[in-house]
């Protein structure tokens, strides 16, 4: 595929993101895996708490058993923190190929739609990271702005770069 091409296809990525915008970008992303989790080891904290506090006498060895508690669930939510951008882009890529998907399906054998094949599938991922940065911009505006750094070779390095 040839440097134009390249760059063409990455502005057929870029488009499509954009305008699929408000089906791949949803404001809870960031705790889709771990909701359910940080609700199960909170109940799962005060059960212990409560319990301990029915077994102890002592209004310190209560104080110190709270305190514990809150610690291990502020620990969890730190982990979440740290592990959540990574989590957020990994959901909203296999969105993006699941609405694809369907998108192909509902257009029938005679479209030109497909699915996205292996060599876009990388760039998409980097575009989507890109997007999960800076929501409130369009892709399409940064693009027009500095289209440089949406090169194969700056997408790739930007997919696995640590923020």
């Amino acid at each position: 595929m040839s440097k134009e091409q390249t760059k063409d296809k990455i502005l057929e990525l870029i488009r499509w993101i954009d305008s699929h915008e408000s089906k791949l970008f949803r404001p809870y992303d960031f705790f889709s895996g771990w909701g359910r989790t940080l609700a199960l080891l909170f109940v799962l904290l005060f059960i212990i708490a409560e319990f301990m506090n029915f077994v102890t006498a002592s209004a310190t060895e209560r104080i110190s058993i709270s305190l514990a508690s809150v610690a291990v669930f502020m620990a969890f939510i730190s982990i979440v923190i740290q592990t959540g951008e990574s989590n957020r882009v990994e959901g909203r890529f296999e969105r993006v190929l699941d609405l694809r998907k369907k998108e192909v399906e509902l257009s029938g054998k005679d479209s030109k739609l497909r699915d996205f094949n292996e060599d876009e599938k990388p760039l998409l991922k980097a575009l989507i990271k890109i997007k999960s940065e800076n929501e409130e911009f369009d892709l399409e505006r940064i693009y027009n702005m500095n289209s440089s750094m949406f090169t194969k070779e700056k997408l790739l390095e930007r997919l696995y770069e640590r923020n």
